[in-house]
């Protein structure tokens, strides 16, 4: 089972993937993987080729930014514009709907996908991040979650010169930002250095930093999304040890918005459970993908 990668124009920008392909399956579903920070379209290489066998097309794709060809133009990183892309990307590929995986930032922004076109999405998964809906007095009343949040401050408050301050020591903040996510990983140098590899590519750090300067909503947007309801049965994944979202942050979470049905699993990994915990992470994963 082989791996390429493709590029597919959408709208002013080049979007990179990598596709396996399952075997004698030309009609497969498709199934969209996208990665968060800090992190590249290699994230989920461990478990394409377990989703193509299981009869899935399977694509991981490189958020918008992360790569020189899909700078976008304007420079708006914004929860609803890479959204547009996302679901651009659909359009130009002939999907009328796909099951979504997303990591972190991929699966943030699948709450827009959501608002804007949720039909486009069949059932979605989303890894190491909480529900963000009606979660807030929750959030404020765990002292942990405020601390992993140090990373979100650092940026924001460090506009016009973290991304400077980013590629110092070799990249050092994307190996302590590993280090600290995913305590119990010891993760193989070479998988970092890629992603460092990415990040030295022209204009991707400002890109991947210009996700969370752009982050606030307008109040209008903020009040829509905190309600939005979720059609699609929903799988959340969250780490045992995550440091970045806390496990206690997937407890006694409102998921009355997914109202397509919805699932909790944590697994025995931190915050890269399908880098870190591949076999674990497909044992939920495809029998959910594959319910319906």
């Amino acid at each position: 089972m082989k791996s390429k990668r493709i590029e597919v124009q959408v709208r002013d920008i080049c979007m990179e993937a990598v596709e396996v392909l399952p075997e004698h399956a030309p009609n497969a579903e498709t199934v969209i993987c996208v990665h968060g920070f800090p992190d590249n379209l290699h994230s989920f290489d461990l478990i394409l080729p377990d989703l193509a066998a299981a009869g899935f097309r399977a694509l991981s794709v490189c958020l918008p930014g992360y790569s020189p060809k899909s700078l976008i133009p304007d420079g708006n990183y914004s929860l609803p514009n890479v959204a547009r892309y996302m679901l651009g990307l659909l359009d130009a590929l002939g999907l009328k709907d796909v099951l979504y995986v997303g990591h972190d930032y991929g699966g943030i922004i699948a709450a827009d996908m959501v608002d804007a076109q949720p039909e486009r999405i069949r059932r979605l998964a989303v890894l190491s991040y909480f529900p963000l809906y009606k979660n807030r007095e929750n959030m404020r009343l765990n002292i942990r979650q405020f601390y992993n949040f140090w990373y979100v401050t650092m940026i924001v408050a460090g506009a016009g010169w973290i991304e400077e301050a980013a590629k110092a020591g070799d990249y050092g903040l994307l190996d302590v930002i590993w280090r600290t996510w995913s305590p119990g990983w010891n993760y193989p140098k070479a998988m970092l250095d890629d992603v460092k590899r990415t990040f030295r590519r022209k204009g991707v750090t400002v890109a991947a930093m210009s996700y969370y300067h752009q982050r606030k909503r307008p109040p209008e947007d903020e009040a829509r999304v905190e309600n939005l309801e979720f059609p699609m049965p929903t799988l959340m994944v969250g780490g045992t040890t995550d440091g970045c979202a806390a496990a206690g942050m997937f407890k006694n979470c409102d998921t009355s918005k997914y109202i397509g049905g919805f699932k909790l699993v944590m697994l025995e990994s931190g915050h890269f459970p399908q880098r870190e915990n591949p076999a674990a992470l497909c044992a939920e994963l495809i029998p959910f993908l594959t319910a319906g």
